[in-house]
């Protein structure tokens, strides 16, 4: 299903004026939609709903993925 233009238009200026997503941040290409990436950004958002600073949150997942947990395998 394509984006409607109304909403192509929105999230390019929250974009804009907002820089990059939390998955662009700690470094999740979910553009590439394979596993790895979406265990990835489920793990961050496990993280990022947890009740500590976003700033933790994103250490914490940035650490998980350099240490290897980059797919539910490992």
């Amino acid at each position: 299903m394509a984006k409607k233009p109304a909403q192509e238009k929105i999230v390019s200026v929250l974009l804009d004026r907002y820089g990059k997503s939390y998955a662009g941040e700690i470094g999740i290409d979910v553009e590439s939609n394979t596993p790895s990436a979406l265990f990835q950004l489920l793990v961050a958002s496990v993280l990022f709903s947890a009740r500590i600073r976003t700033g933790v949150a994103a250490d914490a997942a940035k650490g998980l993925f350099e240490a290897g947990w980059t797919t539910a395998e490992k």
